[in-house]
């Protein structure tokens, strides 16, 4: 009799019971312990070692070949060519006795076409725009160039560079496995523009450099931004990626850029969601990149549009035709709803009315419960990621800087406070500074190709 209850419970009451709270359910795959992001710091450090040492690691713990820190005494004018997104950015760094002393940038956005085209469409792009710069800012001779390009890069020298692969919503073709400084020389070439092109760079290498200059306490550069990257100090003794013969005698460390935008492929640790599965599936490079896809802007309106189809389908959330498109819900969308504070989410009921919704007050908080909880999940997760960095290579925990730059970093507050709150926490509260190194990988491009002319790395 008991056992025939208990089916019939089972099979006829226990589905409504499953759909009774879908947000409780939800805020239990979203929540993290500290103890989950310590388990994650630890898996990291494991692939940092063996991506140093040249061993199989979803991090390639890529060398920069850069490592002279700042001197003091770097002065005249450098150019920075920024390739870090969907905006092109050059920047012209006037220094003086190792300060900047003037800056000036132009910004323009790439469009699809020349993201998806071909090498030449691309490169061509960049090297007629840094034309119209040079031509507007007066600037003459032969300058020297730091090049910024955020993707995934081996290095064999500090001006020359392997494209890995392609991120970002970026696919042009004829560039994987090209020397990118090659392209862009000979594309300057091409447009007529005399230039030398002295360092390639990684935004996260820019935006530590940038720090460095102002801060010598500085030991990484993170982006979280459209993507997300971090770059480190580490012992020349600990990396096995390059031969002592390709750098200095004298130097004591190197500049590494992490790519860890692609840590834990297999998901061994990550939290991994249905909702995040349906991400990856739909993005250009499904199975790479899935940290990356759980922290960056340019995954996290996707993973908010995804949860409130599910929602949608179990009836807690009111129908929105439009949600059912692709990339209707942006992210900067919801770090708009995240930090409404409007009476009556005044802010939350514009963006659903323009989605085609007429909503109740329960939707406007389910709404914001939602992007919330995507938020407050991807800031424990970049935590997790800074416990690793500062535990390997603070040498004094109470003088920590970490340089950040990014649109999720400077435009969320949210974000900001999750991360600091979560990463004091797990180190046993000392004060990490993460400092807001806006544009650092513009100015960062410039600073490196100064320490390139004047010591001739």
């Amino acid at each position: 009799y008991h056992r025939r209850v208990f089916f019939f419970f089972f099979f006829f009451f226990a589905p409504l019971f499953s759909q009774m709270d879908p947000l409780a359910r939800l805020a239990q795959q979203f929540t993290l312990t500290d103890a989950t992001l310590v388990s994650i710091a630890e898996h990291m450090a494991r692939e940092m070692e063996r991506g140093l040492a040249n061993a199989p690691s979803s991090l390639r713990m890529f060398p920069s070949y850069l490592y002279t820190r700042p001197t003091g005494k770097e002065s005249g004018p450098f150019i920075a060519i920024d390739l870090g997104g969907t905006n092109l950015r050059l920047v012209k760094c006037d220094l003086d006795a190792g300060k900047v002393v003037g800056t000036f940038q132009h910004k323009q956005a790439i469009p699809e076409a020349i993201m998806q085209g071909t090498a030449t469409q691309l490169f061509d792009f960049i090297a007629q725009a840094a034309r119209e710069f040079f031509k507007q800012n007066h600037i003459e001779g032969v300058p020297h160039v730091g090049f910024t390009f955020s993707f995934p890069v081996k290095q064999s020298g500090l001006a020359t560079g392997t494209l890995q692969n392609w991120t970002k919503g970026f696919s042009a073709s004829g560039c994987v496995g090209q020397d990118v400084v090659g392209l862009l020389q000979a594309a300057l070439h091409r447009s007529g523009v005399q230039a030398t092109v002295d360092a390639l760079v990684n935004d996260t290498v820019g935006t530590l450099v940038a720090r460095v200059f102002e801060d010598p306490a500085c030991i990484a550069g993170l982006i979280v931004g459209t993507g997300s990257n971090i770059a480190v100090w580490e012992p020349i003794s600990t990396i096995r990626t390059v031969s002592l013969d390709q750098i200095s005698p004298t130097a004591k460390e190197m500049i590494i850029n992490t790519e860890w935008g692609d840590f834990d492929k297999a998901c061994a640790v990550l939290p991994i969601t249905p909702y995040d599965r349906a991400v990856d599936q739909a993005s250009p490079n499904p199975g790479h990149y899935r940290f990356e896809k759980l922290i960056s802007g340019m995954y996290l309106g996707e993973l908010a549009r995804h949860i409130l189809l599910h929602l949608m389908y179990c009836d807690v959330f009111p129908e929105l035709s439009r949600l059912r498109q692709p990339n209707t819900l942006p992210a900067a969308s919801v770090a708009a709803i995240a930090e409404d504070s409007t009476f009556g989410l005044s802010g939350v009921r514009s963006i659903i009315e323009a989605l085609g919704g007429n909503p109740m007050g329960t939707d406007l908080h389910r709404m914001q419960r939602v992007c919330r909880l995507v938020i407050c999940r991807a800031a424990k997760l970049v935590a997790a990621g800074l416990f690793c960095v500062v535990r390997r290579g603070a040498n004094d925990m109470h003088d920590v800087s970490i340089a950040v730059d990014g649109s999720v970093f400077e435009m969320v507050p949210l974000f900001r406070s999750e991360l600091q709150s979560s990463l004091s926490r797990l180190l046993g509260h000392p004060i990490v500074r993460l400092t807001l190194t806006k544009d650092g990988s513009g100015k960062g491009a410039a600073l490196v190709a100064s320490l390139a002319t004047k010591s001739r790395l």
